[in-house]
């Protein structure tokens, strides 16, 4: 869902929507995500501290209140990416990728 800023809350959404889907999620025995940690907002971590705990994980939370959350958002608009700014501005005030049309 497009509307995450990172994909610690992402990545859980899509676990149970794809569990609700009947999916079985099962534990890699092999790393296939790593990540360094820097604590707070130290160095460039800041943009990801604060996006989740704040409007990330307002919106799991808002989503999952609901216990059948996950099976009434099986689905979801494969567009949905097109609502989203094409800058993260919380990360990059300029733009520095290529704008979509």
């Amino acid at each position: 869902d497009c509307q995450y800023e990172f994909n610690n809350h992402a990545v859980h959404d899509l676990s149970f929507r794809s569990q609700a889907n009947g999916s079985v999620i099962y534990n890699s025995k092999f790393p296939v995500y790593l990540g360094s940690h820097c604590p707070g907002t130290s160095d460039d971590h800041a943009p990801v501290h604060y996006a989740q705990l704040g409007p990330d994980s307002e919106l799991f939370n808002k989503t999952y209140i609901d216990p059948d959350a996950a099976f009434k958002r099986i689905k979801l608009d494969y567009n949905n990416w097109k609502s989203q700014p094409t800058v993260w501005k919380r990360r990059f005030s300029e733009p520095t990728l290529p704008l979509r049309k």
